[in-house]
């Protein structure tokens, strides 16, 4: 059974997400201690074992601020942490809380303080210790703030008593929503680093994924799925990254605006953050819609960005818009999905599509049951669904590569073939053109002299020569074609005597040369050993040599010249030292215009060529020698001549033929 490519990257994403799960969702402390009667009793309980925390019966007096040694002792008691807006005194108010911790732990500890919101002073034994904002009676004066803070504190006499001055005028959360944490100074500093440094982590993921496909939808991809996905990531890092109340206390944002920046962007974000998803996963799951209602839904994501940055958030509607106004996109977002045909086509949008409904049930459910309980746990589905987004982003840009390269490959193929193509109509062109002029120039012959009344037998033989060039011309075209077949197997090879393939195609060329004027002088060894090769490209070659010869020289002399050489070790593919071996040479010189030394390197190759030709016939020349396994080369001296050479390897039988 063939395996996914993406099996190893789908392991590593619910690997990453176990960790994150553990380590920033699971050691929050032990619940099993909790608080009675305002009274906590960890008497007995290692503190460096554990992060404990502070929830339990707290004791409360609402809408009062009162100093700890005012505190009544018969306070009521108020369950910690609050519920999210269930009850009207839980907004819009202020408050104080008392806990008393009881413990037999003389060590340094530390209390890590979630932001309260929204302003809170805090007292341990009796001395103030730090607050955030301002606390107060009324909403002209109170200041709310985004913060978090290490505390240090020491039992004294075993007791240590917590006091909390709160007030909210501003949020839909009640004062005390989050929940405190105790534990020994080592334990509880070492889980604190441990859980920001991996949510950082986090944060880095969402900006190193957003960087990464702005950069890929800029640089590589004009496709807006690359855009919505990088501006969600932005999103996400922007929203979490105030949720941890780095950002806004970077920035200073809080008391230079009144407190209600943070709130205001955070909700924002939130809204925008769950629009993007849903844009993102609709133009997955129906692309084709989404292109026809991409202005509805950006009229959407910018009427409900307005509303969610102007709107009041201290009142007991806030949840009910939240939902009015997200979870119909979902619901739809959802349907699509469930209806789409990438999920009959496409397994991984199964992953995703699992993903978004995780998401869109976890988003609401953690903000009324686990979101005091566990530290963070929202991250942990958007990770999941933006490594699924990441995971669908990648195979489909995987796939298009792909797709890609495929297409690059055949635009290859084609170019090849395109070339194949013009090279062969220009060397039919150039290669046709020699018998067709012989065949024109001895018609035309024999019909001044049949005109003159000359039906003398040099006449006739003139006339012969036509339909032997003509079948030349036919056999001619069959080699050409099956030149440009690939791998098309050895061409057929015959003994042939070179001294009459070189005088038939002079005496063919010699009356094609007196009408230029040029004088042909013919030296050819009577005794030239045969030669195994092919009588059409080789008598081929002899054509546009002398050819080339007689276009580029007029009034002056061709000398055509075969002998017999002796050379060592020059076959092709034979050994170093192999024995003396003889070839056939033949040289074509003329006393024409020559050719520019510039030029010269070039001849041999194709579309090289001076003033005229297509530039193939010597090419062709080379191909056709080279398989005969033997070698041309050409000098040539500007207006003194060129001379051509080729040698060919002659055909010696063996002792026992």
């Amino acid at each position: 059974m063939k395996k996914s490519p993406l099996l190893i990257p789908i392991i590593l994403m619910f690997v990453i997400l176990a960790v994150l799960l553990v380590y920033m969702a699971l050691p929050l402390g032990k619940a099993a201690v909790e608080a009675t009667g305002g009274v906590m009793d960890l008497r007995g309980h290692d503190l460096s074992a554990a992060v404990y925390q502070l929830s339990g019966e707290w004791q409360k007096t609402p809408r009062q601020l009162v100093a700890p040694d005012e505190f009544p002792d018969d306070a009521p008691l108020r369950s910690i942490p609050e519920g999210w807006a269930s009850t009207y005194d839980e907004l819009n108010t202020f408050a104080t809380y008392r806990l008393r911790i009881y413990t037999d732990d003389t060590r340094l500890l530390t209390m890590f303080i979630p932001e309260i919101y929204m302003s809170y002073d805090l007292w341990v034994n009796g001395e103030y210790i730090r607050g955030a904002g301002v606390v107060a009676t009324n909403p002209a004066d109170a200041v709310p703030e985004f913060e978090s803070a290490i505390v240090p504190v020491r039992a004294q006499d075993g007791v240590i008593e917590i006091v909390i001055q709160g007030s909210n005028f501003h949020y839909l959360r009640s004062v005390m929503s989050s929940v405190i944490l105790l534990g020994e100074n080592d334990s509880a500093h070492a889980w604190f680093f441990r859980t920001r440094a991996i949510y950082m982590i986090a944060l880095g993921l969402f900006i190193a994924g957003s960087f990464y496909h702005i950069a890929l939808y800029v640089l590589r991809r004009k496709e807006i799925i690359y855009l919505l996905f990088a501006l969600l990531s932005l999103v996400c890092f922007w929203r979490y990254a105030i949720d941890t109340n780095g950002l806004s206390n970077l920035a200073g944002w809080f008391y230079e605006l009144g407190g209600l920046a943070d709130i205001k962007t955070f909700m924002t974000l939130l809204f925008l953050h769950g629009t993007a998803i849903a844009a993102f996963s609709l133009y997955v799951f129906d692309r084709e819609w989404m292109a026809k209602h991409r202005l509805w839904v950006l009229a959407y994501t910018a009427l409900g960005a307005a509303l969610f940055a102007t709107i009041p958030w201290n009142t007991h509607h806030g949840p009910l818009i939240v939902i009015t106004a997200m979870a119909p996109v979902a619901l739809f977002t959802i349907y699509k999905g469930a209806r789409s045909r990438q999920l009959r086509v496409n397994k991984m949008m199964w992953l995703y599509f699992i993903a978004f409904v995780i998401y869109a049930i976890t988003s609401v459910v953690q903000k009324y049951f686990f979101d005091h309980v566990l530290f963070m746990t929202g991250i942990v589905g958007d990770l999941f669904l933006l490594m699924s987004q990441a995971l669908i982003l990648s195979s489909q840009y995987t796939e298009t590569v792909t797709r890609e390269q495929a297409l690059a490959l055949d635009n290859v193929a084609l170019d090849r073939v395109n070339r194949l193509k013009n090279d062969l109509v220009a060397v039919i062109s150039h290669e046709l053109r020699t018998p067709l002029t012989v065949m024109s120039n001895y018609s035309q012959l024999a019909v001044k002299a049949i005109e003159r009344g000359d039906y003398a037998h040099e006449s006739l033989e003139r006339l012969k020569i036509i339909p032997r060039e003509a079948k030349r011309l036919a056999d001619l075209s069959e080699i050409l074609l099956r030149t440009f077949k690939e791998q098309d197997g050895a061409r057929s090879k015959t003994l042939l005597s070179m001294s009459e393939l070189i005088t038939h195609t002079a005496d063919v060329f010699k009356p094609i040369m007196d009408k230029k004027q040029n004088t042909q002088k013919l030296q050819v060894a009577p005794d030239l050993p045969p030669v195994n090769g092919n009588a059409d490209e080789l008598m081929q070659v002899m054509f546009n040599i002398l050819s080339n010869a007689d276009t580029h020289t007029k009034d002056g002399e061709i000398i055509i010249k075969g002998e017999l050489t002796i050379d060592a070790g020059t076959t092709v593919g034979a050994p170093l030292d192999a024995p003396a071996t003889q070839f056939v040479t033949v040289s074509v010189a003329d006393t024409g215009k020559g050719i520019e030394p510039e030029l010269l390197p070039h001849v041999l190759e194709k579309r090289r060529h001076g003033e005229s030709g297509t530039g193939y016939g010597l090419s062709i020349c080379k191909e056709i020698i080279e398989d005969h396994g033997g070698s041309i080369e050409i000098k040539s001296t500007p207006t003194t001549g060129t001379t051509v050479t080729f040698t060919i390897p002659a055909w010696v039988p063996s002792n026992n033929q």
